[in-house]
């Protein structure tokens, strides 16, 4: 992912900012579900654009010191020099459970 690679210290905001899958599955399980399943999906795109990056379009770019914002916008630049960078994401395509507590069954598809 571009952040982690050209703004490291989001990493450590973001692994904050957000609890861990191990810790919303026990939380949900407390809850009454069970059965949770994740299905991920894997895509590629092309990074040319640095303009949402300048702009911050990402909220962990706001919560990291300036000077590394810098340094990621410096590496950006350096790196686009060159081109378009081929990048692959993995992002939950699909998420369900179901839920013991009245048993209803439940899957929620990913519309974006």
């Amino acid at each position: 992912m571009p952040l982690s690679a050209y703004f490291p210290e989001t990493i450590e905001k973001e692994l904050a900012r957000y609890p861990s899958i191990a810790r919303l599955s026990r939380l949900m399980q407390k809850a009454g579900f069970s059965g949770l399943e994740e299905t991920m999906e894997e895509f590629a795109y092309k990074l040319g654009d640095i303009g949402p990056y300048r702009e911050k379009a990402f909220s962990s770019l706001h919560i990291i010191p300036e000077e590394a914002f810098q340094r990621g916008i410096a590496r950006m630049e350096t790196a686009l020099k060159m081109g378009p960078r081929s990048w692959a994401s993995r992002r939950p395509a699909r998420r369900s459970c179901t839920w013991t507590g009245l048993g209803f069954s439940g899957s929620e598809p990913r519309t974006s």
